[in-house]
């Protein structure tokens, strides 16, 4: 049998520990649901019959393959230059949660967005 003995630091820690309150796991539950609204209204965005996939490939097929090469390089420029930017900006201690609060209150506003026009039109198209 394995025995695992608990010191008097650790102990310490445990009987520090407090339980969520109310109104804390009430805000959390509240954040998760506009959260899944956003990701659930953006997927729909995207992904419908005529959503924004379907628009941006129908203008990538009627455009010329030059302009095409060149969105392609330009995209891939854009992201190249990005990831420098983020390594360079939130590469230090104080700012590395920022990119993710960043994401999770876009994802947010965009639930929030996303349940208002599903509430007033019944649906998550735009």
């Amino acid at each position: 049998m394995l025995r695992v003995s608990i010191t008097t630091l650790e102990k310490e820690a445990m009987a520090n520990v407090r339980a969520e309150s109310l109104i804390s796991t009430i805000k959390a539950v509240g954040e998760f649901i506009l959260m899944v609204c956003g990701i659930i209204g953006i997927a729909v965005e995207i992904f419908h019959e005529q959503g924004l996939l379907r628009r941006l490939l129908d203008q990538l097929m009627n455009t010329a393959l030059s302009n095409s090469l060149l969105v392609i390089l330009a995209s891939g420029f854009v992201l190249l230059a990005g990831k420098v930017w983020y390594d360079n900006v939130f590469s230090r201690a104080e700012h590395i949660n920022a990119l993710g609060n960043f994401m999770m209150r876009a994802l947010m506003f965009a639930g929030a967005y996303f349940l208002y026009l599903y509430i007033t039109t019944g649906s998550f198209k735009l």
